[in-house]
Parts: structure tokens; C-alpha cells; sequence
């Protein structure tokens, strides 16, 4: 797959994080350090030389010493024990990377001199107890950038990064918090080795309960559809797609979200995975063609919604094409979607030709029509469901054992006195089929 990791998609991954200028506009006393013995008197003319010029003038400093700031910042880190300067320090990084991402190679060109060197200081800080939610995400921003840029990293890094991510993702409820936490995963996300480490630690699990809790942030909807994105441009993953529950969690968004940007994203994701067989099923059975029409019906701002849309569409109808009758009302079944046009319902071929598939999945398909009979509001879905359990009844040679294991003779006989006339009628004939021996005799 060819990834399109497109500008806008980068420039969302920034959008919540803490202004750089509320940290740095503070005075720090750096002759402390020096008192302390934590710096030199060179180091601390070169922090008093760079610290609260223009950007511009920062950047031509670090350039003309480059490796002699980075050195600087990152003792800087792993001596003190100030959590004010800590935090002004890594801002300080944060800030000099996001003028320019190449000057990470600097901060990675110092470990052949100092093997602990740019990750262990910053490392310190995520690890710490007394570190602040600020200092500590800002030290997991640049750890995440400095990764994607290294050529090696240790296994155990992006481990820690993530488990860090992880924890803020469950714990968190302030916005600007998880909204952080996300772009930080969203950065790791960019480079293919990790996506799979991040997946392998189940991280994704988190995203329903945020969707849940956080359902009207759009921003963050927006966040976690580009961090399930990017981890389907991994082919073991997008292989696996329909085992894990996202596939649903994208769905019920799609049904509900008006944003175009999180629409876009959800529908670039299935774009991703489609053409894998056991994906498109599940697509199928989650209704998703049936969204993809409808929002092709819209106009888009951005023409690679209405692009990933056809491409879907074509997908999906050649499976719908390849699968057989049972297939097809298995799907419709599943949706929860019950319609007479659909011929197997009155097909007595269909009947008898797939009684016995009804087996499969340990009764699945008889355990969601027992459900819609208990659950469904819907009278048409009623009635359906009803005809169906005593047309599988009739055709099944234990049908009626069945049944009564799965207590769907009671669900029946209640709905024998419900108020519409067409339900009435459908849950007395599966009673009748499921009481009466020879049901064929009576027809």
C-alpha cells in the first residue's frame, strides 16, 4: 500500500498541545546551575545567550553550535531535579525541533560520544513520580520524534513510549490532555516498526472507551481515526482488521458524525483493508455499504473521500456478488436489518438447502434472531424473525429442541399478543410449527 500521509493529517497531530509560550515566557535563574556545579561558565553564557531571543536568532545560534546546545539541554535534564527548569528545558528542545525535525539527527549524532545519549535524560522524565503531565508529555513528543528519525532504537523504547501512552489514554479526562497523549501516538504511528508493537500491546482497546466517554470531541475522534489509519498501513495488521472491534467502532462513527475530517479519515481506513476477504464480511455484516451509498450522495470538499468511497463500493458489491444465499441472509441478519424483499425468507428452497448451516458458530444466527425478538421495536423485524425461527424449525430435524434450548418458545408465545396484527399472526405460526409434529400435514 502506498501511504498518504497527506499535510493536513500532519498538521492536525499538533492542534491540542500546550503553547510553547506559556512555559517559556518565565525567567529562569540559570546561575543556580552553575552554583550547583550542574554547568559550567561556558554553558551558562551560552544559555543566557540563546534563552528568550527570537526564534530566528535561536535557530542561527543552535546552528552555529549546534552539537554544544544539545549537549547542554539534555545535561540539563538528566541533573537537575528542579521541575520548573526541567520543564523549561525540554520546551527549550521541543521548540528548536519544531522550528526544523532535522536538527534531531544533532540530539541522535551525540550517542556514539555519550551512549545514553539523547534518550536516557528524557526517559528520566517519564519516569519519574513527581514529574508534571506537562513535562513529562512534552519529554514523550520529542522521544517520539527522535525515534522516527533513528536509524536503531533499542526494542524496549517505543515499549515504554507506548505503555506511557497508554496509561494517559485510560486514565486521562481532560481534553487537552488525551488530545496530547494522542499526537503523540499519532507521531509514533508514521513509522511501520512501531505500529506493530503498539498493536501487540493491545493499546487500540482504548479507543471505544474514548469514543464513549469523549463521543462529542470532535478533535478527538478525529485523533483516533488517524491513529487507526496509520496502524492498517501495516499488512499484518490490515490482514487482521476484522479481529479486533475497531472495524465497529468506525461504523457507529460513520452513522452519526457530521465532520468531515473524521469522516474522511474513517473512510480512508476502510480503503486500507478492503479486498481482504474475512475484512470485506465484516464490513458487509457491520452495514457499511449501505453508509458508503449514502454518503456518496454528498458532496465533498475533499475529493479523496468521494475516490475512497467507489473504491469500497466496488469492493464490497464483488463480494455480495460472490457469496451464496446463506451468505446473504446471514449478512442481512446480522445488520439487524430484516426486509420481506429479500427472497430467502419465503424461499422454501432456501429453507431447506441451509437448515442445517444454521448450525454454524455455535447457533449464531438463531441466537441474533432470538435477541431481535426480545429487543427489536421494530414490527417488521419482528414479524421476519418470528417466520424465520419456525421456518427453521420446520426444515431442521432437532429444530424444535433447538428452539426450546434457546428459550425462543417463550419469546414467541409473548409476542402472540403483541399489538400489531402481522406480528400476532407470524409468532402463532412458529408456535404452531414448533408444537405440532407433522407442520406439513396442516399446510
Amino acid at each position: 500500500m502506498a501511504e498518504r500521509l497527506l499535510e493536513k493529517d500532519l498538521i492536525e497531530i499538533s492542534v491540542h498541545q500546550f503553547p510553547n509560550e506559556n512555559v517559556l515566557s518565565k525567567i529562569i535563574s540559570w546561575d543556580v546551575l552553575q552554583t550547583a556545579t550542574i554547568i559550567q561558565a561556558r554553558e551558562l553564557d551560552l544559555m543566557k545567550r540563546y534563552d528568550k531571543q527570537s526564534l530566528s536568532e535561536k535557530q542561527q545560534l543552535f546552528s552555529n553550535f549546534a552539537e554544544d546546545y544539545a549537549l547542554l539541554f539534555l545535561k540539563i535534564v538528566n541533573t537537575t531535579t528542579r521541575d520548573d527548569i526541567l520543564q523549561y528545558t525540554v520546551f527549550l528542545i521541543d521548540e528548536i525541533l519544531t522550528i526544523d525535525e532535522n536538527i534531531a539527527n544533532v540530539f541522535l549524532n551525540l550517542t556514539p560520544k555519550f551512549n545514553n545519549y539523547p534518550f536516557h535524560p528524557l526517559f528520566r522524565l517519564i519516569t519519574r513520580d513527581d514529574s508534571s503531565f506537562i513535562t513529562s508529555s512534552k519529554a514523550c513528543k520529542i522521544i517520539a520524534l527522535l525515534m522516527t528519525k533513528a536509524v536503531n532504537v533499542p526494542n524496549e523504547f517505543p515499549t515504554i513510549l507506548f505503555q506511557w501512552v497508554i496509561n494517559q489514554l485510560s486514565s486521562k479526562q481532560n481534553i487537552i490532555e488525551l488530545s496530547e497523549s494522542l499526537s503523540i501516538l499519532q507521531q509514533m504511528l508514521r513509522c511501520d516498526p512501531f505500529r506493530f508493537t503498539f498493536y501487540s500491546l493491545n493499546g487500540y482497546q482504548n479507543f471505544r472507551n474514548l469514543i464513549k466517554t469523549q463521543g462529542g470531541n470532535f478533535q478527538l475522534q478525529y485523533q483516533i481515526l488517524h491513529c487507526i489509519w496509520l496502524l492498517t498501513y501495516n499488512n499484518s495488521i490490515a490482514d487482521n482488521f476484522h479481529s479486533t472491534d475497531l472495524m465497529r467502532l468506525i461504523v457507529d462513527l460513520l452513522k452519526v458524525t457530521t465532520k468531515e475530517k473524521v469522516i474522511r479519515m474513517g473512510v480512508a481506513t476502510f480503503k486500507n483493508i478492503i479486498g481482504k476477504p474475512l475484512n470485506n464480511e465484516q464490513m458487509i455484516e457491520l452495514g457499511l455499504l449501505k453508509i458508503v451509498t449514502n454518503l456518496l450522495q454528498k458532496k465533498w470538499g475533499d475529493e479523496d473521500i468521494t475516490l475512497d468511497l467507489e473504491a469500497i463500493t466496488e469492493s464490497l458489491q464483488l463480494n455480495i456478488n460472490l457469496l451464496n444465499s446463506f451468505d446473504m441472509y446471514k449478512q442481512e441478519i446480522l445488520s439487524g436489518k430484516l426486509e420481506w424483499t429479500s427472497p430467502c425468507h419465503t424461499s422454501d428452497k432456501f429453507w431447506r438447502d441451509s437448515a442445517m448451516r444454521f448450525e454454524e458458530n455455535n447457533f449464531r444466527i438463531l441466537v441474533v434472531l432470538v435477541d431481535l425478538l426480545q429487543n427489536s421495536n421494530d414490527t417488521t423485524v419482528l414479524s421476519i424473525a418470528a417466520h424465520d425461527i419456525g421456518e427453521f424449525v420446520r426444515c431442521h430435524p432437532r429444530g424444535r429442541m433447538i428452539i426450546q434450548q434457546l428459550k425462543a418458545k417463550e419469546e414467541l408465545m409473548r409476542l402472540m399478543t403483541h399489538s400489531d396484527p402481522e406480528v400476532q399472526k407470524h409468532a402463532l405460526l412458529s408456535v404452531q410449527k414448533i408444537m405440532v409434529q407433522n407442520w406439513e400435514h396442516l399446510r
